[in-house]
C-alpha cells in the first residue's frame, strides 16, 4: 500500500467514524506494528473508555481476490498472532479509493482461515459495510452495555438530595470481554476508571475524574507504579495523613498531591476518593489472584509483568543445565530429554524449552527460563510463559501446550537438576565400576536426590495474600 492510499484510508476511516457511527477516532503512531487507528464508542455523546484497534488497508489491489460475495484478505503468521493477542478486539478494513467501497471484519481464531504454517486468509463479506448501520456489531465486540446490569455493588445509591453530579456516579462494575477489563466507580464528587489486566504481562492503569470546580476538566491518570506506589499504599486506613497523597488535613479542606497536579479539595470529595480508591485495590487483587491461578503462580513472587522467579542455584549448576540444554535439540533427538531449543548464547543466561519434534501437541515454546545476573555465586532462575501462534496469552496452561509455573519449578528440582547430578556420577566412574557394578538407574536416584544439600533454594512460598 503507497503511503498515499494509506493516507486516503486513514481519512476516509476517520470520516465514517465521526460522521455515521459518531463515535471518536484515534489515529496511532505511524510506526505501530500492525494496528493504524483505536476506536473509542459513545453512549449519548459521552466516552465510554471501550475500544476497538483497527488495521486499515487501502487500494485497489486488496479488492482483486474475491470468493462468492467476500474479498480474500490474506496475512502472515506473525501478524495474525500479534492481532489475535492484542488487549483490544481488532478488526480489519478494507477501503477501495476507486468505488469508495469500504468493508470491515473482526479478526479472530473463527475468521482465520489457516493456508500454510505461515500464512492465512480472512474472508471479509461485501454486504459488511463499514458504515452507521455496523454499530450494533462493533459494539458486541467491546461487550459495550449499559454498565448497570455489571454490578459489583450497589450498597451506596444516589438520591435526588445526594451531594454530586449525577454524571460522577456509577456503582463499581467491571466489563470483561476477554480482550479487556473495564473498571469504574464513582461516588458523586470523583470517580475512578481503570482497566484491569486481562493478562499476566498487562499492567493496571487508572484515570480519576473530580466534579469539583477547576477540576471538572481535568483527568488524572496512571500507570501501574505509580497506583501501588502512591494511591494504594495504606489504602484501607481510609482518609489519613499517613496516605502519600495526602499533604494535610485542616478542617473542611484536604491536600492532594499527586505527580505533577496539587490542588485542594473537601473532606467529603476526600473520603469518597479514598473509598473508590480502595474499591479498585480489592478489584486489582482479585483479578491478579485469577491470573496466578491460571498459570500456577499464586506461591511466586512476580519479577516484573508476568515474569517469576522461581529457584536460586549455585552459578556452576545453571552453566551445567545451559550446557546440557544446548546439547539436546528438540529438532533432532527422540529421548524425553531433547525439548530444548539451542541458543547462540554469548552469556549463559538463557534456556527455551521447546516440544519435541515428536509431539504431537500443537505446541511450540513450552515455558523460557532466564537468569538476570550471572557475575555472582548464586542466580534466581526466572519463568516466562512460553507461547504458541495463534494461542492467546492465558489459554494454553495444561503443562502441556505452556507449562505453568508451579510445574515448571517441580520439574527442574525434581526432574531436570537431578538428572544433570545423575549424569555427572555417572561420568565419575572408575573403569572397575563401569565393568563390574550395575548402573543405578535414574528414578532411584532421583527419589534419594536432596537439593537443599547442593545450595539450591527453591523461592516457593505459601499464603500469598498480598500482591503489592
Amino acid at each position: 500500500m503507497s503511503d498515499n492510499n494509506g493516507r486516503i484510508g486513514v481519512s476516509r476511516v476517520q470520516s465514517l467514524v465521526y460522521e455515521e457511527l459518531m463515535w471518536i477516532f484515534r489515529e496511532q503512531a505511524i510506526d505501530d506494528y500492525g494496528i493504524d487507528a483505536h476506536i473509542e464508542i459513545r453512549n449519548s455523546g459521552r466516552a465510554t473508555g471501550q475500544l476497538i484497534a483497527v488495521q486499515i488497508k487501502s487500494g485497489v489491489s486488496y479488492f482483486r481476490e474475491i470468493k462468492e460475495n467476500s474479498i480474500v484478505f490474506r496475512s502472515d503468521a506473525r501478524h495474525l498472532s500479534y492481532w489475535i493477542n492484542h488487549s483490544l478486539p481488532v478488526i480489519i478494513i478494507l477501503y477501495n479509493p476507486d468505488t469508495t467501497e469500504c468493508i470491515w471484519e473482526y479478526i479472530n481464531m473463527d475468521t482465520a482461515v489457516k493456508v500454510s504454517d505461515t500464512n492465512y486468509k480472512i474472508l471479509i463479506s461485501r454486504e459488511n459495510i463499514f458504515n452507521g448501520n455496523a454499530k450494533v456489531k462493533l459494539e458486541q465486540l467491546t461487550s459495550y452495555s449499559d454498565p448497570s446490569t455489571y454490578l459489583i455493588s450497589s450498597e451506596k445509591k444516589m438520591t435526588d438530595n445526594s451531594t454530586g453530579n449525577k454524571d460522577m456516579y456509577i456503582d463499581e462494575i467491571i466489563l470483561n470481554n476477554g480482550y479487556q477489563c473495564y473498571y469504574s466507580y464513582g461516588l458523586g464528587l470523583v470517580r475512578i476508571e481503570a482497566y484491569l489486566p486481562v493478562s499476566i504481562e498487562q499492567s493496571l492503569s487508572c484515570c480519576i475524574t473530580f466534579q469539583q470546580a477547576g477540576l471538572s476538566d481535568c483527568m488524572i491518570t496512571f500507570d501501574e507504579d505509580l497506583i501501588e506506589n502512591i494511591l494504594f499504599t495504606d489504602c484501607d486506613k481510609g482518609l489519613t495523613e499517613e496516605r502519600k497523597f495526602i499533604t494535610y488535613i485542616d478542617d473542611d479542606k484536604v491536600g492532594i498531591d499527586f505527580p505533577n497536579n496539587r490542588f485542594v479539595i473537601d473532606v467529603e470529595t476526600a473520603q469518597q476518593l479514598c473509598e473508590i480508591i480502595k474499591g479498585l485495590h480489592k478489584s486489582y487483587l482479585k483479578r491478579k489472584q485469577e491470573l496466578y491461578s491460571i498459570i500456577g503462580a499464586s506461591d511466586f513472587k512476580e519479577e516484573g509483568n508476568g515474569k517469576f522467579k522461581i529457584i536460586r542455584v549455585p552459578i556452576n549448576i545453571w552453566i551445567e543445565m545451559v550446557d546440557f540444554a544446548q546439547e539436546h535439540d528438540h529438532s533432532y533427538g527422540n529421548t524425553k530429554w531433547d525439548i530444548f531449543h539451542p541458543l547462540n548464547l554469548y552469556r549463559k543466561d538463557h534456556i527455551i524449552i521447546y516440544k519435541n519434534h515428536l509431539d504431537k501437541v500443537k505446541a511450540d515454546v513450552l515455558v523460557e527460563l532466564y537468569v538476570r545476573d550471572i557475575s555472582g555465586n548464586f542466580v534466581d532462575i526466572v519463568w516466562k510463559a512460553g507461547n504458541t501462534p495463534l494461542t492467546s496469552k492465558m489459554d494454553g496452561f495444561d503443562n502441556l501446550i505452556k507449562w505453568k509455573v508451579n510445574y515448571t519449578h517441580d520439574w527442574i528440582l525434581n526432574e531436570f537438576i537431578p538428572y544433570i547430578f545423575y549424569l555427572n556420577m555417572q561420568d565419575k566412574r572408575n573403569n572397575f565400576e563401569k565393568l563390574f557394578k550395575n548402573r543405578i538407574k535414574f528414578e532411584e536416584f532421583k527419589d534419594k536426590f536432596n537439593y537443599s544439600l547442593y545450595n539450591i533454594e527453591s523461592l516457593a512460598y505459601k499464603n500469598n495474600v498480598t500482591l503489592l
